[in-house]
């Protein structure tokens, strides 16, 4: 799929970005235009988001969040994408 697909994990920046989500969303929108999106609900949920995402087809995955959120994502093995 080329439409990126968005992690977001509401408790970063303090809580500010799950507090102000419809107010990024629509900058993503106006940004990206057609995207999919899911957010974190509980530690590391981002891992298991991106891998479902993968073994849907998405080539695009961007994380908004803090470092944890976007290096947790960039860890997952090579190998599991099946590049």
């Amino acid at each position: 799929m080329t439409e990126p697909f968005f992690i977001i994990n509401p408790n970063a920046n303090t809580g500010r970005i799950g507090k102000n989500l419809e107010y990024y969303l629509g900058i993503i929108k106006n940004h990206f235009g057609s995207f999919e999106y899911r957010v974190t609900q509980f530690p590391r949920h981002e891992v298991e988001i991106a891998k479902k995402a993968i073994e849907q087809g998405y080539k695009y995955i961007v994380a908004v969040g803090g470092d944890g959120t976007e290096t947790n994502i960039g860890d997952i093995p090579v190998s599991y994408t099946h590049l």
